[in-house]
């Protein structure tokens, strides 16, 4: 008995589709119009027998059998393209989606341990703020920061989130281990997008400042962690983030308070996806190497002479 296949150019199309959310960009990813796109898949619906797709006006929504043959169909055409790329020796891409901060302060200081183990495999690190949306992008592994329990992903615990004061050693007149209070004598940075961590410190250490404090905010962690180093005033630092910055000098901790916190930063990955072999290797790799920094630091974070880490 013959077994029955779909039409593979409807299939790619639909594949595209799914995965763009709209006719309009899958017709401009495939070089073809929209009217085309919808062609081929009402071919693939009269193969099914089963509506792929809800139309809206500004949008199309997969219905509940589209979106189960979706989940099938964009693993196998993932497939597929890696290995057309291994056929022309071709470095299988990675993507990474990961934050600025994290990958300026935390992984980039590493990667090249990465490159050197792995030279067949392309790396492409995006950054963005927002939890990846696995089910809206081809990234297959991202780094994110939180209590790794978000829905449809499997975790694993990298760096765990611990916070206190830093400041520049040629500060101004830099309060004394035990005088917590003249803290609020300086400047305190904060970034946008850690706006609580001062205010989740101040709770840890019993003192109530009042409307009095004199705030500096920047756009990022990675400005933030810089004004520091100019002295501009005392920062609240992700202290895992800032390992060479301890070990050149560049930042000291005047209270050695920290706040350690049930969040860390883990990597995921979409559960049930497979994965490339390459996407593994960098997997087992980042993770290889945040256990063995909790057992001691890494020689690799001792900057050269002269240089500025994540300026």
């Amino acid at each position: 008995m013959s077994r029955r296949f779909p039409p593979l150019n409807p299939l790619r199309t639909f594949e595209v589709a799914a995965r763009c959310k709209s006719f309009t960009e899958a017709a401009e990813e495939l070089g073809v119009t929209q009217a085309a796109v919808s062609r081929q898949i009402g071919v693939l619906e009269g193969f099914f027998k089963a509506k792929l797709f809800e139309r809206n006006v500004r949008s199309v929504v997969l219905t509940p059998i589209g979106r189960q043959l979706h989940e099938d169909v964009s693993s196998a055409f993932q497939i597929i393209r890696w290995s057309t790329d291994r056929i022309f020796q071709e470095n299988v891409l990675v993507r990474v989606q990961t934050y600025p901060t994290f990958a300026a302060r935390w992984l980039m200081p590493r990667l090249s341990n990465f490159m050197t183990k792995f030279p067949a495999v392309d790396l492409r690190v995006q950054t963005a703020i927002k939890p990846v949306d696995f089910s809206k992008t081809d990234t297959e592994i991202a780094i994110q920061f939180g209590r790794g329990d978000w829905p449809d992903v499997t975790a694993h615990p990298l760096v765990a989130d611990a916070i206190e004061p830093v400041c520049s050693p040629h500060l101004t007149s830099i309060p004394k281990s035990g005088d917590i209070n003249a803290l609020l004598q300086h400047t305190l940075l904060t970034s946008k997008y850690r706006s609580r961590d001062w205010t989740d410190w101040f709770e840890h250490v019993g003192l109530q400042p009042g409307s009095e404090k004199r705030w500096l905010a920047f756009e990022s962690s990675i400005l933030t962690f810089q004004a520091a180093i100019e002295a501009l005033g005392i920062a609240m630092g992700q202290t895992a983030l800032l390992t060479a910055e301890f070990k050149s000098g560049a930042l000291i901790k005047p209270f050695n308070l920290p706040l350690r916190r049930k969040l860390q930063y883990w990597i995921v990955w979409p559960a049930g996806r497979r994965l490339s072999p390459e996407a593994r290797k960098f997997i087992d790799w980042i993770i290889a190497q945040a256990d063995s920094e909790r057992k001691g630091p890494s020689p690799a974070l001792v900057p050269r002479a002269g240089q500025k880490i994540g300026t």
